[in-house]
Order: C-alpha cells, then sequence, then structure tokens
C-alpha cells in the first residue's frame, strides 16, 4: 500500500494519477478529435484555451505568492520561451505534447518535493520527475503500438522529451529565485 507523507501529496498523486488515465484512454480518440476540430477550423482554439488558462494560472500563483521583481522577470522569459516554441511547433497535435507532458512533469516534482520534504525521498526531485515523466511518455508511445490508426512515435518522445525540459528546467529557475530572495 502506497503511504503518503501529507494531504497534499495524496492531492498530488490523485491528480497526476486521472490526467494520465485521462491521457492514456484519449490515445485512440485524439486522431478522431483533432480531425473533426479541424473540419470546422477549430484545431488551434483548445491548444489556444490551454495555454490561456495556463497563463492564467501562472499570474495567479505569481500574486499569490507576491512574486519578487526576478520572479516576474523569469516568468516573463518563461512564458516567451514557450510562445516560441509554440510558434515552432506548426501541429496542434505536437503542441499539446507541451502543455500535457509539462503538466505531468509539474505535478510529479511537486509530489515527489513534498516526499523529501517529510524526510521520505533523498534523490533530487527535479531529476527523479524528468526521468519518471520520460518513462510514462514512453510507455505512451508503446501502448499507441496497439491501437488502430495510431503508431510509435520517437518524434513524439521528442516533444515529451522538450516539455519536461522546459517544465522542470523552468521550476528549478524559479525555485533558485525565491530562495536567493528568502536568504
Amino acid at each position: 500500500m502506497i503511504s503518503f507523507k501529507s494531504r497534499r501529496e495524496k492531492k498530488l498523486w490523485i491528480i497526476t494519477a486521472i490526467l494520465l488515465v485521462t491521457i492514456f484512454c484519449t490515445l485512440g480518440l485524439a486522431g478522431s478529435i483533432a480531425m473533426e476540430l479541424k473540419k470546422y477550423g477549430l484545431e488551434v482554439a483548445p491548444f489556444l484555451l490551454g495555454c490561456f488558462l495556463a497563463v492564467i494560472m501562472v499570474f495567479i500563483q505569481a500574486f499569490r505568492r507576491k512574486a519578487s521583481r526576478n520572479e516576474i522577470w523569469a516568468w516573463i522569459g518563461i512564458i516567451a520561451i514557450y510562445v516560441f516554441a509554440f510558434v515552432r511547433i506548426t501541429s496542434p497535435i505536437e503542441r499539446s505534447h507541451l502543455v500535457e507532458y509539462g503538466i505531468v512533469s509539474i505535478l510529479i516534482l511537486e509530489a515527489l518535493t513534498e516526499r523529501r520534504k517529510h524526510g521520505v525521498f533523498k534523490a533530487s526531485p527535479y531529476l527523479s520527475a524528468a526521468i519518471a515523466t520520460w518513462i510514462i511518455s514512453v510507455m505512451d508511445e508503446v501502448i499507441q503500438l496497439w491501437i488502430p490508426n495510431r503508431v510509435f512515435d520517437w518524434d513524439d518522445i521528442l516533444f515529451n522529451t522538450i516539455a519536461v525540459t522546459l517544465a522542470i528546467s523552468s521550476s528549478k529557475v524559479l525555485s533558485l529565485i525565491r530562495a536567493k530572495r528568502s536568504s
């Protein structure tokens, strides 16, 4: 049986599990949904909505924590990096990898960080979250070997790796800025 060390950790793992189940359960539908959205000229709308919600979440977090000037500049830089990544990736399906696996990696990072706070987890939460999310993304592609009209795609693993790297490194930069402000 899993032993959670706090209510927050339990909540983070549950949210992560729900998100992963959702991702895996929609693997067979993703192509059909994308085609339907494209038919009505809406293929970009869900992606833009996701980006809009992510930016709102960032600003809420920044104001809730009373972000320093350096942290705000870091957030602006991170948002700019994501915007450039989204612009360079022309496929809405590939863009979704940046959002999905970025969120998964941050949820895993937060859960592992919470475990570490309670003295249970000794390894680096950043590296561990990156590796765990990468393994999950490989599992995502392997599952697609058995789904009709889907294929194992190394490019998807690359996009997932980029998403994980961006999310984890952004979190680390913000953590360093906050730690410097606290000291």
